[in-house]
């Protein structure tokens, strides 16, 4: 939970919340989105949460994806419902298949390339560029990080 449980049942957030939301440590997104899981089920958790090409990613461990998601998507549309977003669940795998996942092409590698600052570079066809969506970009640096290096063989 990135917030307590306390501050997912109320509207209001506690001292140290606030703090980890004024620091940068937890978004206003992953608040909305763990409020909205206490509501659906008390206990349900997620790994990350942003919000690109129109919609919210969450990210969750790959043995929660199914529970997350509901039975036929039930839980997830409840997400969508309370958050008045589309919303996109992504089990947590290694990177290249989340990327594929999280923006639908598929992916010729995920490099981590070693030196004064280490940083991923992710590898995608010339050929699957047309079908990329704007916002592609946030995508992939909130996935493998900020220093990641797209590049088109």
């Amino acid at each position: 939970m990135k917030i307590c449980k306390i501050c997912a049942k109320n509207d209001i957030l506690c001292s140290a919340c606030s703090r980890k939301v004024e620091q940068g440590e937890i978004t206003p997104e992953s608040v909305k989105i763990s409020r909205a899981l206490e509501k659906i089920e008390e206990g349900m958790d997620f790994v990350q949460s942003f919000e690109a090409m129109g919609r919210i990613f969450i990210v969750v461990r790959s043995e929660d994806t199914g529970k997350i998601i509901g039975k036929s998507g039930k839980n997830a549309k409840s997400l969508e419902n309370l958050t008045g977003k589309k919303i996109k669940i992504i089990g947590k795998e290694g990177g290249k298949e989340m990327l594929e996942k999280a923006i639908g092409i598929s992916i010729a590698g995920v490099n981590k390339v070693y030196g004064a600052e280490e940083f991923y570079r992710v590898r995608i066809s010339r050929k699957e560029k047309i079908r990329l969506k704007p916002g592609f970009e946030k995508v992939i640096k909130s996935i493998v990080g900020d220093k990641a290096e797209i590049v088109f063989e």
